[in-house]
């Protein structure tokens, strides 16, 4: 008996059938691969912008520790409040840079030359990313070796490394810090772990022994580039100077902007204390920092070739082009309270 074959319709229906069904997988596969993809880098930049802030956020919160001496910081002499916190230089497209001008101290009460002024420099860039540097602990050399009468110019201490990283990496002109509080600048490279000052620690009561000793740096959080960030921008941390041994450090690839806002207090007549929300500018004399309002932003490609729905955000003073791109953002704000710099004001009560 002979059988039938398929008929020339028939094969063609079913390799119809069959181009469909290929290509409905295909599209399935290449929407499932893009949703996945997208999710990925959600997450990860979600993790880099939490990674991030906590960095940031540690920093800021610790500005001023070891650069507070509470005999003369904050403290109010009539209409100038004394330099040391407060003082910082603003940054915006319609005006020249400025810098506060210092206030005048107490001439009775000794002025520990080396602390930093200020120990918040804003940089407000109407336009473009801010940046920020904060003056703070950085390194833990060790405590103490013995109890220390307040130490005069040009005196030295010994120093017990404690699992710090010794005095090693002390240099002439860092700065060191006893207890978070009285700093000195160091005259020489130590020897034997003594450490030689140049200017003295203003302190009215011995220093004991144990008592933490720190170095203290400038740490500033700025936006730029770095190689391994494939032409991506990216948020960069410098300790102390630039320079060709000690360049910025990458804290993470793909953010796009920072922008500071500041919560500042001001004084009144009757003495209030005046609340300033969402302060772009530096603060000038008779003002303190509250906190500080921080937002990142981090971008990545939509991983759909057709996608052309992003665009930079607007945040506080920044009003970027709205041109249309591939990259899609999140943002992340904290605010953060300044634990050593708003305390130091005469007009808080903490």
């Amino acid at each position: 008996m002979k059988s039938k074959g398929l008929s020339l319709i028939e094969i063609m229906v079913a390799v119809a059938l069959v181009g469909i069904t290929t290509a409905a997988g295909y599209t399935f596969y290449r929407s499932t691969f893009k949703f996945q993809t997208l999710q990925g880098s959600q997450k990860d930049a979600r993790m880099r912008l939490q990674l991030t802030m906590g960095l940031l956020a540690s920093d800021i919160k610790a500005a001023g520790f070891g650069a507070m001496d509470p005999r003369y910081h904050g403290e109010d002499k009539g209409s100038v409040r004394c330099a040391g916190l407060l003082e910082g230089t603003k940054k915006s497209v319609a005006a020249p840079v400025v810098t506060m001008p210092p206030a005048v101290c107490d001439p009775t009460i000794p002025v520990n030359g080396p602390i930093p002024n200020p120990v918040v420099t804003p940089g407000n860039n109407a336009g473009a990313p801010d940046t920020i540097t904060l003056v703070e602990r950085n390194q833990f050399v060790g405590t103490l070796a013995a109890d220390t009468a307040p130490v005069l110019q040009n005196a030295q201490i010994t120093v017990t490394p404690s699992g710090g990283v010794g005095t090693s990496t002390i240099k002439g002109g860092d700065l060191i810090t006893v207890g978070g509080f009285f700093s000195s600048v160091v005259g020489a490279d130590p020897v034997n772990n003594v450490i030689p000052l140049v200017t003295r620690l203003q302190a009215q009561d011995t220093f004991t022994a144990g008592m933490d000793v720190y170095t203290v740096s400038t740490i500033a959080y700025t936006i730029g580039g770095d190689a391994t960030c494939n032409g991506e921008p990216a948020l960069l941390r410098q300790v102390g100077v630039v320079a060709i041994n000690n360049p910025p450090t990458l804290v993470a690839c793909g953010i796009e902007d920072m922008q500071i806002a500041y919560y500042l207090t001001g004084k009144q007549a009757n003495g209030n204390v005046i609340p300033v929300a969402a302060v772009n500018d530096p603060p000038a004399n008779n003002t303190a920092f509250l906190a500080v309002r921080v937002s990142l932003v981090a971008r990545f490609v939509d991983p759909n070739p057709q996608f052309l729905g992003g665009q930079a955000l607007t945040l506080e003073d920044h009003v970027p082009a709205v041109a249309p791109d591939r990259f899609r953002r999140i943002v992340i704000t904290r605010v953060l309270e300044l634990i050593n710099d708003g305390c130091q004001a005469a007009d808080i009560i903490c």
